[in-house]
């Protein structure tokens, strides 16, 4: 499990990705950029409909970074200015 200001993550042994928390700027994966709260872990699908697998996940302040089985790193959430 990561934990991080407003947000956390944690992967399955089967390398599904769920977060939890505030969902401001799209922080948590589930396609909503708006102040959304998640009090339960939700499934970010992404990875699951492309078959891939979490192996690892950094949480930032404002954003989400994902390592999968493949080698790629993906990121979301809050960009900058």
């Amino acid at each position: 499990m990561r934990i991080g200001v407003r947000h956390s993550a944690v992967i399955s042994d089967e390398g599904m990705l769920y977060t939890t928390g505030y969902g401001n700027w799209g922080v948590l994966g589930h396609g909503n950029e708006k102040n959304i709260r998640y009090y339960d872990p939700k499934l970010v699908t992404k990875f699951e409909k492309e078959g891939l697998k979490v192996v690892d996940v950094a949480l930032g302040d404002y954003h989400t970074l994902a390592l999968t089985d493949d080698g790629n790193v993906w990121t979301w959430g809050y960009a900058g200015k």
